[in-house]
């Protein structure tokens, strides 16, 4: 299964607009998200690290204490 998704980078985002595509010879919808996973990086809207960032730490701890 193939997903599609859409994610607009910047400070004014116009949310409301609707990103479509042909598929199987039928126009979809694609869905919104404000994250998304990149070659291994969580890049959101707004271009932070920080959801990055805190999951890696967040994995790291699990690995340290043995969960």
């Amino acid at each position: 299964m193939h997903l599609s998704v859409v994610m607009s980078f910047g400070r004014n985002v116009e949310k409301s607009y609707t990103y479509n595509i042909l598929e199987n010879s039928q126009i979809k919808p694609l869905a919104r998200t404000d994250q998304i996973k990149y070659l291994g990086i969580l890049l959101d809207e707004r271009l932070s690290f920080r959801d990055h960032i805190n999951d890696k730490l967040t994995k790291r701890s699990r690995c340290l204490v043995g969960l």
